[in-house]
């Protein structure tokens, strides 16, 4: 199985888009599943719900973080690290209309009184959602490196 198709297993198995490519990558980066689980937990559906950025492009993020090369706190770590969201996010919307917004991308606005998007239909969860976990998971899969020294290798402080 592919990671873009363990992915999208994990997105039709109820979890969020963060979430399946945290836990479908999180591995090459010493991540728990439990870990993962839990650090994506918010960025699904646009960020908690409301259309923001969508929780494919936001897991991606997550994961970048840990591909930075150096040690936590230098700057060229930092800055490896927003190049290569940049180019996911620009090759992501390449295959997206030139969108990353959850909103756009399924067709939705926020409901006014609450800030969340309306649940979305069997139809554009299959054509938007699963399409998104899935070329996200491509993306990744070319982007980040196939094995890595784990975050807490790196850490500053020994975690």
């Amino acid at each position: 199985m592919t990671p873009a198709d363990e992915a999208v297993k994990l997105f039709k198995g109820g979890y969020n888009c963060a979430q399946a490519l945290a836990m479908t990558f999180g591995g090459r980066f010493g991540l728990s599943r439990d870990l993962a689980i839990t650090l994506g937990r918010g960025f699904g559906g646009g960020v908690g719900e409301m259309g923001r950025i969508c929780g494919a492009v936001n897991g991606a993020a997550l994961l970048m973080g840990f591909a930075g090369s150096g040690h936590l706190r230098e700057a060229s770590s930092q800055n490896k690290t927003y190049e290569l969201v940049r180019e996911f996010t620009r090759r992501f919307e390449e295959r997206h209309c030139g969108t990353s917004r959850c909103r756009e991308l399924l067709g939705v606005d926020p409901d006014p009184e609450t800030g969340a998007i309306p649940s979305v239909t069997r139809q554009q969860f299959r054509d938007t959602c699963l399409c998104a976990v899935r070329d996200a998971a491509e993306l990744l899969e070319e982007m980040l490196p196939k094995e890595a020294p784990t975050w807490r290798s790196r850490s500053p402080w020994g975690l």
